[in-house]
């Protein structure tokens, strides 16, 4: 296992995106926080995941399904379900055409909906600052 599987814990920025570039698939097994205070919304390490074009793999929690469109930009497993998360992981490495699909999906989705120029320029209208 662990010459396919790495686990590199917190890293800088800079690094992140070469490991993203050199990666096939990027799972992120997030699970309720003890304290409800300190829940993440919606994971910004999803969202540069899929904008670099990795099929992603996550958790149905917080607002990661408003994020991963389960099927179609990525996959959902329920929380702490182990098991499923290794048979998504196996999805993508035998589905291969699958999981392109999802990947250019999810990367189309966050390149929409997240881009700051579009969000900044969204409030100035809003707020009428044009």
């Amino acid at each position: 296992m662990e010459r396919c599987i790495r686990f590199h814990g917190a890293l800088r920025q800079e690094r992140l995106i070469d490991l993203y570039y050199g990666c096939d698939v990027f799972v992120l097994a997030a699970k309720k926080a003890k304290n409800r205070d300190v829940q993440d919304g919606i994971p910004v390490v999803l969202m540069e995941a899929m904008a670099t074009g990795l099929p992603v793999i996550s958790t149905r929690i917080s607002g990661v399904p408003e994020l991963i469109e389960d099927g179609e930009s990525g996959i959902l497993v329920k929380p702490q379900d182990y098991r499923a998360i290794a048979d998504a992981v196996m999805f993508v490495a035998n589905n291969n055409p699958s999981a392109k699909g999802m990947a250019l999906a999810a990367r189309n989705k966050v390149c929409a909906e997240f881009d700051i120029s579009k969000t900044v320029n969204q409030l100035l209208r809003e707020y009428g600052h044009e």
